[in-house]
């Protein structure tokens, strides 16, 4: 019989190379859930494979398809405030408003738009499994009354579906949380993992992440929701030097209470078209960093019907 250490080296170095390789990646993923704030989290996960492939992320990812320069897709992504509970249509929200703000056409919108001058994109298409609003381009991924784990949840589910990736995700998320005092210190933390959700299924797309929207006649949910935004310029920057597209909204600074609150917590018709304007601000940052100039290594397919 041979010696233990014989038959050892007998095998292939590559294949231990790869278990302990798959050992390493399973820690680094289960530590921060068998011990909360030990280890480095998804986010680091995600930078180390995709330093295993030079760049590429080993990763099963939806690739971006474009028709023409200048269209773009948006995936409006969230809880009841992303399908616009409370506004006019109903249930328009923000998507609406912002579809005419970046196509340059009228506040009332038609189906033949016409594109002016100002206009930052000549058609926009949304994504998503949901529909709702008085407007045909109205998907969404919007869940009504959801946490931001139950969010991420079903996005999961939902991607399988998408069938490519949206050129840019509009996060705002942990209204519920907050709400309904969700573990709140850790509250960031949970948006941080959906927003690398959102960058391991879509690595090419552009993110951009807003901190929540004011709360109306109610003090304790207000201090809430003031600690969790102080959190959030953090979780932009750490992702901003992993080199990912990500940009940062704030809603806050730019509603009037109580004009712009319909209740405690949804906007009011008024407050979701200046909710508009911030991801408007956000996307034209977006392209003014170039960071929609496909060019000749991005995938160029049919466009994504929103039909």
């Amino acid at each position: 019989m041979q010696p233990f250490g014989k038959r050892l080296r007998s095998y292939d170095g590559y294949y231990i190379a790869i278990a302990l390789v798959s050992t390493f990646l399973c820690c680094l993923l289960l530590l921060p859930k068998i011990c909360p704030g030990c280890g480095p989290g998804t986010s680091t996960l995600i930078a180390f494979v995709n330093a295993l492939g030079g760049g590429n992320p080993l990763i099963r990812y939806l690739p971006i398809q474009r028709t023409a320069p200048g269209n773009i897709t948006l995936l409006a992504i969230g809880d009841s405030i992303t399908f616009g509970l409370w506004s006019s249509g109903p249930f328009n929200g923000y998507r609406l408003c912002l579809l005419n703000l970046l196509t340059g056409t009228e506040p009332v919108w038609s189906v033949n738009q016409t594109v002016s001058p100002d206009a930052l994109f000549q058609h926009v298409t949304y994504v998503g499994s949901s529909r709702i609003g008085n407007f045909s381009n109205n998907r969404h991924q919007g869940e009504g009354g959801e946490t931001i784990a139950r969010i991420q949840y079903l996005f999961e589910r939902a991607v399988e579906n998408y069938g490519a990736a949206p050129d840019a995700v509009l996060l705002m998320a942990g209204a519920n949380d907050i709400n309904e005092d969700v573990d709140l210190p850790r509250a960031p933390s949970r948006l941080g993992d959906l927003i690398d959700a959102l960058f391991w299924r879509f690595p090419r797309t552009v993110v951009i992440v807003s901190e929540l929207t004011p709360v109306k006649n109610n003090a304790t949910l207000e201090r809430r929701k003031i600690a969790f935004n102080e959190a959030v310029p953090a979780l932009i920057e750490a992702r901003e030097r992993l080199n990912w597209k990500i940009i940062g909204v704030n809603m806050s600074a730019v509603f009037e209470l109580p004009h712009d609150m319909a209740d405690t917590l949804h906007p009011s018709d008024a407050g979701y078209a200046k909710m508009a304007t911030e991801w408007l601000r956000g996307l034209t940052e977006a392209k003014d960093r170039g960071w929609f100039d496909w060019g000749a290594d991005d995938e160029d397919a049919s466009a994504i019907d929103d039909g």
